[in-house]
Formats: C-alpha cells, sequence, structure tokens
C-alpha cells in the first residue's frame, strides 16, 4: 500500500517540476501568420470556360511545391534578414537570433521561425511565424511577402504570388503549454518509478 502513495506521490511531484520549469525557464513564444496565394499566368476571365478554369486552377496547385521551396531558399531569407535589420534595432535583433561575421542575420535562424505548409486541395501557402516577440512574429511574416514575388519570378519564371492581407500581432503565448508538459512530467515520472 505504501509503494502505491510513492508512486502517487512521485508522479505528482514530477507534474510539479514540470510545470514548475516550464514557467520559470521556457520563453514564452508567440505566432503570427498569412496566407499567401499562387496563380498560374492563365487568367480566369468572362470568356474562359470550364476547361480553362479548371487548367488555370490546376496549374497553380502544382506551383505550389515549387514556390514553397524558393520561399525557404537562403535568398528569400537573406532578404527577409535585410528587412529586419532596417525595422528593428541590431541588439534587440542579437536577443533573438545569432548573425555572421559579416554583420547579417544567420538565415537558418530566421528559417527556425519559420512553418511553411499548403493549404488542402488549394493553391494557397499558409506561412507561420513563432518566435519570443509577437511584433516580431508580424512582422517576419509581412516582410517575406514584400520579398517573395521578385524571388519567385525571377527563380520560376511562371505565375506569381500575392496576398490580400497582412500578418497581425497575436499577443497571447502559444508555448510554452503547461498542461502538456506537466502531463509529459508526470506520465515521465510514473515510468521511472515503476521500472525500478
Amino acid at each position: 500500500f505504501s509503494h502505491i502513495w510513492l508512486i502517487i506521490g512521485v508522479t505528482v511531484f514530477g507534474g510539479i517540476a514540470a510545470f514548475g520549469i516550464s514557467k520559470l525557464f521556457l520563453p514564452l513564444q508567440y505566432s503570427s501568420h498569412i496566407t499567401m496565394y499562387v496563380q498560374s499566368y492563365t487568367g480566369i476571365t468572362e470568356n474562359n470556360n470550364a476547361n480553362d478554369i479548371n487548367n488555370s486552377i490546376s496549374n497553380s496547385k502544382q506551383l505550389v511545391n515549387t514556390y514553397m521551396e524558393v520561399l525557404k531558399d537562403d535568398a528569400v531569407i537573406n532578404a527577409v534578414g535585410d528587412l529586419l535589420l532596417e525595422q528593428y534595432e541590431e541588439d534587440d535583433l542579437r536577443d533573438v537570433f545569432e548573425f555572421t561575421d559579416e554583420g547579417k542575420l544567420k538565415p537558418e535562424e530566421i528559417k527556425d521561425c519559420l512553418t511553411i505548409s499548403t493549404v488542402t486541395d488549394t493553391s494557397a501557402v499558409t506561412v507561420v511565424v513563432t518566435t519570443v516577440h509577437p511584433r516580431l512574429a508580424a512582422d517576419i511574416c509581412n516582410d517575406l511577402t514584400k520579398v517573395a514575388p521578385k524571388y519567385v519570378e525571377e527563380a520560376v519564371g511562371v505565375g506569381s504570388i500575392n496576398t490580400i492581407d497582412k500578418a497581425k500581432i497575436y499577443n497571447t503565448p502559444v508555448a510554452p503549454n503547461y498542461t502538456k508538459n506537466a502531463i509529459l512530467g508526470m506520465a515521465g515520472a510514473f515510468l521511472i518509478i515503476v521500472m525500478e
């Protein structure tokens, strides 16, 4: 019976410890997002028939994966970094990103903040940016939309990529998830104690 209480006690302690570590040591993370729309050069007009429209939509969907790779290219990310250097003090950016010897933001540091995905069965690309500052997350999204069209045209030469809105600043943190971490802490402590 005492062994059961020991298991319960250690499990609860594991949850409390994980919650406390998350609360005290893990920085808050904030996200923003933007949706970019891929369009082929086959325009849709009143004179298009159903096949023309379907072909245009199909071509746009086929371009999506190519455009996603372009968006993650170092040249595009470096252009985003240059815009950030115009918008922020260097010291503020150094608190978040590492710099190259030439005084540029390391592209891999910005890439680590990005999640680029497609919207199922559409020609849309969603970009989610997560950083320790809500405004910075929104600015990276918006800066990417500013530089993307030029590089997409140079690299692919077909179609275009557009946005119809700007990324917004969200002041509610998306991480760390204290409840999830506490549950994982409890599960880990439980496994440790029962395996001994």
